[in-house]
């Protein structure tokens, strides 16, 4: 296993990472700066391919591999033209305004389907999950969640994973893809730390990869048996969120965060983003059909 830490960049509050096969890249949004960037394998240069007004607290790709961004004002698309480049479109896909609140952490059901975790500003517990569906009001199938953070899929789609990070759990839910509704709700993890799982996603065998906010660590959880079987220890401190990519899905990409750290804390691999290579292997995730 390698971890690189990939160009000199930094982050305030990367999050949120993609992999899109057509453009051999990882993709990333820096939540508070509204900004998108992309990390492309073979340049291995980091590029800031768009910039908003807005905070992006989550993104996703569609079926034509165009980029809707969940923002505060609600769901805007960015096309694709015919240079690659991505341009925001004038007029918002889904209206759903936000008053002290953001979306945090987004992904989509084998439907197409998003599915996305929204946190007041205050991280109080008036947090919710939504589901936003093609011709359908958005509908909320979580409440009272504090911060809501990472989610992902079982390789069957008969299960769905959610993270409050607040309250240092990882949820496991039955999951009926045919209409896109949770039931019989199960902590399959607890944090005994000081930091937080954050970001997550799901391997080729169907564990459960979260980063732990505040102690720049990467765990390996089997859900089915609530215990972790690999600890990975991190440069940066805030480890946010992961995905897979490459050309076998065997390549990690882990993003991290400096927004909470002082000046004194801070150190040139926090906010950076990561490879790691040789550790595991992932699946696809699924693209948006609203």
């Amino acid at each position: 296993m390698v971890i690189e830490n990939i160009g000199k960049n930094t982050f305030e509050l990367a999050e949120n990472p993609l992999w899109l096969d057509s453009e051999n890249s990882f993709f990333w949004v820096d939540i508070e700066k509204g900004t998108l960037y992309k990390y492309n394998l073979q340049k291995k240069e980091i590029e800031c391919i768009l910039t908003t007004q807005f905070r992006i607290g989550a993104f996703t790709f569609d079926e034509s591999e165009n980029i809707i961004l969940l923002t505060e004002k609600g769901l805007i698309k960015a096309y694709r033209n015919d240079n690659k480049k991505y341009i925001l479109d004038k007029e918002f896909l889904i209206n759903y305004p936000l008053i002290n609140e953001r979306f945090n952490d987004a992904i989509c059901d084998m439907k197409g389907r998003i599915i996305a975790g929204i946190k007041s500003d205050d991280n109080s517990s008036r947090g919710r999950v939504v589901v936003f569906e093609k011709e359908k009001e958005p509908r909320t199938i979580i409440n009272n969640v504090y911060i809501s953070n990472g989610m992902g899929f079982s390789k069957d789609n008969n299960f769905f994973y959610h993270t409050d990070s607040i309250l240092k759990q990882i949820y496991q839910y039955e999951y009926n893809i045919e209409l896109g509704i949770i039931s019989n709700k199960k902590v399959v993890y607890e944090h005994q730390g000081n930091g937080v799982p954050d970001g997550m996603t799901i391997d080729c065998d169907d564990n459960i990869l979260t980063c732990i906010w505040g102690e720049g660590k990467l765990l390996k959880i089997v859900p089915n048996k609530g215990n972790t079987i690999n600890n990975i220890s991190l440069p940066c401190k805030l480890s946010s969120s992961l995905t897979f990519g490459g050309f076998s899905l065997d390549i990690i990409l882990l993003t991290s965060a400096n927004i909470s750290l002082s000046k004194d804390e801070i150190s040139k691999y926090d906010g950076a983003v990561y490879l790691i290579n040789n550790y595991d292997c992932g699946k696809k995730e699924y693209k948006a059909k609203i």
